[in-house]
């Protein structure tokens, strides 16, 4: 029996086979277009994670895919987070913030918070959604938290964040101001806002996920802007960044100068200085310099803020390419104002301070080392003990002059100021310019100081040096000073400032001539000797008052004393270059610390010291005067039962004469034996002797040459009979200097 064969044998097989095809894939062609839509719906579920709203804020991540903490996960129902609510609607601060925590991330524990929440939650439905929120949050938090808040945010102007937006949240028992020195702040890419006010230790912040209406480069005050540098705009992103600030804020940046110059090898510098005008006046911007190199572009701020900025560019270093010199202006009140002076070496990498005042650390400013000595007759005395430079001038001043009464001698104010010679300047020079004194191409910088008397109303006068950069120390030094002193009067003198200017433009040209230059040799030494043997050398003494200072008296101060030199009592001292006062040992003073108790009594007290009891300053009461490695002048005041530090010599060559008078001999320079004599009055009168020997050695012979020195006439050379004749004027009247006590017999009864 023959099989039946069951497979269908079509007249037509290329055709059905083509339909049956076409069939297949109708079929299956919304079946993969079903399955390709839930595949995306998936993916886009994922993404938005529909398990909770995303928190508007992360601070760890700045993601907004978080879901809150009490998020209904699994296969429950998604709750609904969309809410308007206040912070006022909670009785207590637990439930305040319980219910922020569903909606921010907090960097930081909460003292107090109020809030205003406002959020639609779109998470739901056939096509979820991202949620719209707007919240506004006020939190005190602990002052070290601060910093937290702002973590990867951006500053911004106050100009873009309107004070407003907290308004609603202030109750009676939750109030604030903006201080004037809040900072803002803007994380980038999302309308977040943060205000933090340091003093109130509050944090304002506004997120919200509409586009707040704060442009600024249609706000008012743009208008008012100084006029810009033209082509430089690429740039100004950089200054952003190097500013911390929000790239909304470039309107606000102005190319206020530009020059071009050269590294060492060739290659072309541009400097770009800018001004970020962010506070409010068209005047007080903050510079930022810009260096566009051939390889690199780099970006530096140059200082916190300034009203003005003055560059140039000159070879300080003798490398034979420029440094630059910057001199901003930063505060435009008292004296002269407030400056900010540097130097900068520039490479195409970017620059780094060579130099500055304040010091590149903030620690300081440069140290010019000016004093100032006042006299009888309202004579001034500035010096300038690094340069060998001194002017004498007099000066009544204005009505009420502190240190001077109605007929020109010193009050206990200017006596007090003559302890340490003190000249009162402001810390930054007002004028910080190159000038090539000898033509070398190598510049100096000239500078000048505002100084006043007593109040800085009181111009006194106009303090000058001039900078020299050694290479060897990497140190600036003071080549040359100055001093133009200011008229009495208040009248504009045309005249008086035209002096002045001239001044100004060549004192660092000119030697100060000495009274000297004018005579000759013999004429010289003639008016020379006679200063010598105008001087009264005899020692002085000053009685004390008895019916001030009695027996009683007297055990008071000897006590004072005793406790101030064996360290049970602080001695005041003058802080360096300062009228305050700071506390010291008498055996630190004497910088004998590293001795024992029983070592510094036995050795310095004992061996070493001789003791003088004596009114030394004539103000008829005794002070103690100690001979040691120097001299040490102490002075008590029983009202305040203080012991002060008036004088210190620090020198051994230093001995006590008699008062106010102090006997010099210094044998032991290379070649020279020096004698001098130094006295001041209770009126700040001055008078100096010097006796100076130099010996001469040749292969052969030996000589020697002699000079003598006063007020006026420093280092004329006299015959050696005349030098023993004026000489012997101080040795003799040395001879009468009363012999010291000794420890035991100052301090007798007092231990």
């Amino acid at each position: 029996m023959q099989k039946q064969n069951n497979k269908r044998n079509p007249k037509s097989p290329g055709i059905h086979a083509f339909f049956g095809k076409k069939r297949f894939i109708l079929i299956l062609l919304p079946l993969f277009l079903l399955l390709l839509f839930l595949f995306f719906l998936l993916l886009y579920c994922t993404a938005e994670n529909h398990e909770g709203p995303g928190r508007p804020d992360d601070f760890d991540s700045y993601s907004n895919s978080r879901v809150p903490p009490d998020s209904t996960r699994g296969s429950d129902p998604l709750p609904d987070y969309t809410t308007d609510t206040k912070s006022t609607v909670f009785e207590d601060r637990d439930g305040k913030l319980d219910f922020l925590d569903r909606y921010l991330d907090m960097p930081s524990e909460i003292i107090d918070t109020a809030y205003h929440i406002i959020y639609q939650d779109n998470s739901k439905g056939r096509v979820p959604g991202p949620s719209d929120y707007d919240i506004r949050a006020a939190f005190t938090v602990a002052a070290g938290d601060l910093p937290l808040w702002t973590k990867d945010m951006k500053k911004i102007l106050p100009e873009q964040v309107n004070p407003d937006w907290w308004e609603d949240l202030k109750t009676s028992d939750f109030t604030w101001d903006i201080p004037s020195d809040a900072e803002y702040y803007k994380r980038p890419g999302s309308e977040s806002y943060i205000v933090v006010c340091p003093g109130l230790n509050m944090i304002l912040k506004m997120v919200s996920t509409q586009t707040l209406p704060v442009p600024l480069e249609n706000s008012a005050f743009q208008k008012e802007l100084p006029e810009e540098l033209p082509g430089y705009d690429q740039f100004k992103f950089l200054a952003a960044d190097a500013l911390g600030y929000d790239h909304s804020a470039v309107p606000y940046i102005r190319a206020a100068l530009t020059e071009k110059t050269y590294t060492a090898d060739g290659a072309e510098l541009t400097l770009v200085c800018y001004r970020a005008m962010f506070c409010n006046s068209p005047l007080y911007g903050i510079p930022v310099l810009v260096i566009i190199g051939e390889d690199n572009t780099s970006c530096t701020v140059l200082c916190g803020g300034s009203y003005d900025d003055e560059w140039y560019l000159a070879d300080i270093n003798g490398d034979g390419r420029d440094e630059l010199l910057m001199q901003h202006l930063t505060g435009i009140t008292g004296g002269a104002g407030a400056y900010e002076s540097a130097i900068y070496r520039l490479t195409d990498g970017g620059p780094s301070k060579l130099f500055g005042s304040p010091d590149p650390d903030g620690n300081g400013y440069f140290d010019t080392y000016f004093s100032l000595h006042l006299s009888e007759g309202y004579t001034h005395t500035v010096q300038n003990g690094s340069a060998g430079f001194y002017t004498v001038f007099t000066r009544k001043g204005p009505e009420g002059n502190p240190y001077f009464d109605a007929e020109g001698n010193l009050t206990d104010e200017g006596r007090e100021n003559n302890e340490t010679d003190w000249l009162n300047t402001d810390p930054c020079f007002y004028l910080f310019k190159p000038v090539d004194t000898d033509g070398d191409g190598i510049y100096e910088i000239m500078t000048a100081l505002y100084t006043y008397l007593y109040g800085r109303a009181d111009g006194l006068g106009t303090a000058y040096t001039l900078l020299k950069w050694d290479n060897s120390m990497e140190r600036m030094y003071i080549q040359k000073a100055g001093y133009w002193p200011y008229e009495d009067h208040e009248d504009d003198s045309q005249d008086y400032y035209q002096r002045w200017e001239d001044y100004e433009n060549t004192w660092y040209q000119k030697e100060k001539p000495s009274p000297g230059d004018s005579l000759n040799a013999k004429e010289l030494i003639k008016a020379a000797s006679n200063q010598i043997r105008a001087i009264d050398f005899h020692v002085r003494q000053y009685p004390v008052d008895t019916s001030l200072f009695d027996s009683e008296m007297d055990r008071k101060y000897r006590k004072a004393f005793y406790q101030a030199v064996t360290n049970r009592k602080p001695v005041l001292c003058r802080a360096y270059r300062s009228l305050d006062y700071e506390e010291k040992t008498y055996q630190y003073i004497l910088r004998s610390d590293s001795l024992s108790d029983q070592e510094f009594l036995r050795q310095e007290l004992k061996q070493d010291s001789g003791y003088y009891y004596t009114d030394y300053d004539g103000d008829r009461l005794p002070e103690l005067i100690i001979r040691n490695t120097g001299l040490y002048g102490l002075k008590y005041d029983p009202e305040q039962d203080n012991v002060y530090l008036f004088l210190s010599t620090y020198s051994s060559y230093s001995y006590f004469m008699g008062a106010g008078q102090i006997f010099w001999h210094n044998p032991c320079l290379a070649s020279k034996d020096i004698y001098s004599y130094e006295s001041e009055d209770r009126n700040g009168n001055r008078i100096y002797a010097g006796f100076e020997t130099i010996y001469h050695w040749d292969e052969d012979s030996s000589s020697e040459s002699y000079y003598i020195s006063t007020n006026d006439y420093m280092d004329v050379e006299v015959s050696r009979n005349l030098w023993e004749e004026l000489i012997s004027l101080l040795f003799d009247a040395y001879e009468e200097t009363p012999a010291p006590e000794s420890y035991e017999e100052f301090f007798k009864g007092c231990y």
